[in-house]
């Protein structure tokens, strides 16, 4: 959905939020949006509200402009009533409540589609507020949407909230002075060619580059999407790209307690949880946040194809586990696998057809071992063509020297054992967030 927005200090927001540009004599500023979609009296006297907002906890936070000044020297606000929004500032659509809206039920997101009024905040603080400038800016919009009983947009994530699910998801999660910065960011995935790209939105609000990762498997995306949300804290958080355009990524060292405590809740007991990470300069597509993008270089990790060399990273940051069972096929496993290899030619048909996004396949199927016997692993399937399934081994061998987890492999449709078809729904692991979220990434598949 195209929506007109104000685009503020543009040029400034391009060369400052790689963290490479120079500071001078002028200070590099922080500007963003956000919005209220309102249904009430505040349509009639906004100036009212915004100025009792501004008088009680939050006087001297901010100062309110008609017109932004190139670099304020402390947080400003510019505050616009839009009385025609569905035509200059549309809410979100019906379908799109559903994946981005936080907390909106849907008669919420049908009375949304016939609102005619909408406060615009612009903000901009020079960086020094990175953090004061940003918590008293959700305070205050906060305040001002329960007062104006209205919705919150966020323009540079896309979403919406109530204001109950705002405070619960972006000011408490704030902890020993530093946001849980993947509440304040999105992550988009969605199918690019045979494989899957992800790539944050609202990295702009703290200043940072944006976070691209191309040619990831459904299956990695719970921990792909971990690794970009260690990404942004640590960048947020203060580490910054070195001459090689690398940063060092350190679990323990994350400042939020929270946030600390949910990585270390995913890590298995051989995770190093300190990495060196490159990135390259991302090309941008289509609907990527108006922000300089990175994207992360996987080619200096152990692997044949870029898949094996993602894996390579992911299990040694986050360690892994896997283990082997030792089973003799008797008649009730053999007739369980032929009902299971009945259904391959509907589940071909559905993989040939176009699987939705967020959905994959696995198939179990056999590798041979250096004693000549069967280990059965899986496999994600990539490609189904003819009798031939080409995919990506999800499991480490423990007798199968030449193949390692992201191995690409093909297997005979004939040889399949079993499989698991795996449907996606929104899921919920944290807050109220309906999106796909997966070992604490907001992973929304678009």
């Amino acid at each position: 959905m195209m929506k007109f927005k104000i685009i503020l200090l543009l040029c400034l927001l391009f060369h400052s939020a790689l963290g490479l540009a120079k500071k001078a004599d002028r200070p590099a500023i922080i500007a963003y949006q956000y919005a209220i979609y309102l249904d009430s009296h505040c349509k009639v006297n906004s100036d009212k509200e915004v100025k009792g907002v501004l008088s009680g906890a939050l006087k001297d936070k901010f100062t309110l402009v008609d017109n932004f000044d190139t670099y304020p020297v402390s947080p400003v606000l510019n505050i616009k009533l839009n009385k025609n929004v569905q035509k200059s500032y549309a809410p979100p659509s019906a379908e799109s409540i559903k994946l981005f809206g936080k907390g909106l039920s849907q008669s919420d997101a049908t009375k949304l589609q016939t609102i005619s009024t909408a406060i615009i905040i612009n903000v901009a603080y020079p960086e020094k507020y990175i953090f004061s400038g940003m918590l008293d800016a959700l305070n205050f919009t906060e305040k001002l949407a329960i007062k104006c009983n209205g919705f919150i947009w966020d323009e540079e994530t896309r979403e919406i909230f109530t204001p109950q699910v705002w405070h619960e998801l972006r000011i408490s999660s704030w902890s020993n002075g530093a946001p849980d910065v993947s509440e304040h960011t999105i992550i988009h995935a969605y199918k690019n060619t045979e494989y899957n790209r992800g790539i944050t939105l609202g990295m702009v609000k703290f200043l940072k580059p944006d976070v691209v990762v191309n040619d990831f498997s459904w299956s990695d995306s719970k921990s792909v999407g971990s690794l970009i949300n260690l990404v942004t804290q640590s960048m947020v958080e203060g580490e910054e790209l070195a001459d090689d355009w690398s940063i060092e990524l350190n679990i323990k060292k994350i400042t939020n307690s929270l946030v600390n405590a949910e990585f270390s809740d995913l890590t298995f007991k051989n995770a190093q949880q300190i990495m060196k990470v490159r990135f390259n300069p991302a090309k941008p597509e289509e609907g990527d946040p108006n922000n300089f993008l990175l994207e992360m270089d996987f080619s200096g990790f152990e692997g044949d194809s870029l898949q094996e060399k993602q894996d390579a990273l992911l299990s040694g940051l986050f360690g892994w586990k896997d283990q082997i069972s030792y089973v003799k096929h008797n008649q009730n496993i053999d007739e369980a696998s032929e009902l299971a290899r009945q259904k391959l030619p509907n589940l071909k048909q559905n993989f040939l057809n176009g699987l939705k996004a967020g959905e994959y396949i696995h198939v179990k199927a056999p590798f041979k071992t250096t004693d000549g016997d069967n280990e059965w692993m899986w496999v994600e399937v990539v490609k189904w063509g003819g009798i031939e399934i080409e995919g990506l081994l999800q499991n480490m061998p423990f007798n199968v020297p030449n193949l390692k987890t992201g191995s690409k492999v093909t297997v005979d449709e004939s040889t399949v054992f079993d499989y698991i078809y795996y449907h996606y729904c929104p899921v919920v692991f944290k807050s109220l967030n309906p999106s796909l979220i997966l070992y604490s990434a907001r992973v929304s598949v678009v």
